[in-house]
């Protein structure tokens, strides 16, 4: 009922989204977050990373949305940046060798992105692992830092969530000081 007293149409945002689904779930994530409704988590999902074809053609089509949308999404939330935190993961890597298509298959070493108001950023939270055939695990990075160790940590310090090992079945993680 809350929702449908809400007029999306008539918000006017003070930033330029792109006019993809991933600069318009942002556009939208902003609108809810300004609606003071308490929405606490926004997921959005965007497509089309899976390189495995002319990955240098296709990255650079996707990466400049995913900064602009971004960007925009900074300037949107203005004074509400101090209590924003934004995730950017996938569910999975890429192997570091160029396949017969010139992109890359599926494999584990991947990074994620983390930007807000409280996260300590300019730096980069976690070790390289090396690309010597001892550094790595076959054709893969070698996995540094659990994905859990960052949301757990978000959980903690950012939601107040006493325990993540509640939510990642065990796992509570120790955290990298990321905020």
């Amino acid at each position: 009922e809350t929702l449908k007293r809400l007029d999306y149409g008539a918000y006017r945002s003070n930033s330029t989204y792109p006019d993809t689904d991933l600069g318009q779930g942002l556009r939208q994530a902003a609108f809810l977050g300004k609606a003071d409704l308490g929405v606490e988590v926004v997921a959005i999902d965007t497509y089309g990373w899976d390189t495995h074809v002319a990955q240098g053609l296709n990255l650079g089509n996707l990466l400049d949305p995913l900064g602009k949308s971004l960007a925009a999404f900074r300037q949107d939330m203005k004074s509400r940046w101090g209590r924003t935190t934004v995730v950017v993961m996938t569910e999975f890597g890429r192997r570091i060798y160029e396949n017969g298509g010139l992109g890359t298959d599926h494999g584990r070493g991947s990074c994620l992105f983390v930007m807000g108001g409280a996260v300590k950023g300019g730096k980069v939270y976690g070790r390289w692992p090396g690309l010597a055939p001892d550094e790595r695990e076959g054709d893969d990075l070698k996995v540094t830092t659990d994905y859990r160790e960052v949301l757990a940590e978000l959980l903690k310090k950012r939601m107040g969530v006493s325990d993540p090992s509640e939510v990642f079945r065990g796992f509570a993680g120790r955290g990298l000081g990321l905020v």
